[in-house]
């Protein structure tokens, strides 16, 4: 029995000291590098790349020196105010440790997502469905394309009603920047009989920035104009501007083709194509 007293007593000191010698001859660096930045907010541009960023970064450890060109960007915050959001850099040393920071940074040329239309958004009694996004795309300075993330608010159209009914269009990044337009949709009792194409069916301008509707046009039939085209008519092609560009805002342009009596006798006049730019007036 004194024996096996004896021998256990012999193993827990051999373990004791073996794991004090494991402790200290061990070499690894439990001690986390060090990272830092020359500033406390990121100035940049949405056409910067990330070595823009990193270059305000730099790190170092203890064991392994300097770790600057090892730092990654490992993510970037939704905004947390218009163009402000926050970015977290990450390093790892050489045994595994790894240290994060995290600065504000400010897209300091960015403007939120823009919407590009391409048709124009107008319907017939007894059609059997609406595609609202049909033709409707938008796009973003950091992310691109995001003509996914396109929505439509405030869609309650009438297909059996003849009216100008208003929807809104609104989209979203990742990173939480959110565009809105409104616009309107278009339902006509019958079908007109002929078309206003319209290279595009939206503009952005800045405030004061007065564009020429003219330069908007595709096509149309010019054939009607001519004053033997319709017998006993006369058509022309009118474009109305309701834009007030000293004031930022959404506004209409309309264009039409009227068929008129040459006498100008009132009360004959008929619509034959009608089409509508979206002017959005910017701050």
């Amino acid at each position: 029995m004194r024996f096996f007293k004896i021998l256990i007593s012999v193993i827990f000191i051999s373990l004791t000291a073996f794991t004090v010698y494991l402790h200290f001859s061990d070499d690894n660096d439990y001690s986390a590098p060090e990272i830092k930045c020359d500033t406390e907010m990121i100035n940049v541009s949405v056409n910067d790349d990330s070595s823009e960023l990193l270059k305000h970064v730099k790190a170092s450890d203890k064991k392994d020196g300097d770790l600057t060109s090892s730092v990654v960007i490992e993510s970037v915050s939704p905004f947390i105010k218009d163009k402000t959001a926050n970015i977290t850099f990450a390093v790892c040393d050489s045994d595994s440790n790894v240290s994060k920071l995290t600065v504000g940074i400010i897209y300091n040329d960015y403007v939120p997502p823009v919407f590009k239309i391409t048709k124009q958004q107008t319907y017939y009694v007894g059609a059997s469905k609406v595609d609202l996004l049909d033709g409707v795309t938008a796009s973003d300075l950091l992310e691109g394309d995001v003509s996914s993330r396109i929505t439509v608010a405030d869609a309650d159209i009438d297909l059996s009603t003849p009216g100008v009914y208003p929807i809104k269009y609104r989209v979203t990044t990742s990173l939480g920047a959110v565009s809105e337009l409104p616009v309107n949709v278009y339902v006509y009792e019958s079908r007109l009989q002929a078309s206003i194409d319209l290279k595009s069916y939206l503009v952005y301008t800045e405030k004061n920035g007065k564009i020429n509707p003219n330069s908007y046009i595709d096509s149309y039939p010019k054939e009607y104009l001519e004053d033997d085209y319709f017998d006993g008519y006369i058509c022309k092609l009118g474009i109305k501007d309701e834009t007030d560009y000293s004031k930022p805002g959404t506004y209409t342009v309309t264009y039409r083709l009227n068929k008129n009596p040459k006498n100008n006798e009132k009360g004959k006049a008929e619509i034959l194509a009608e089409s509508y730019l979206t002017v959005v007036v910017k701050e």
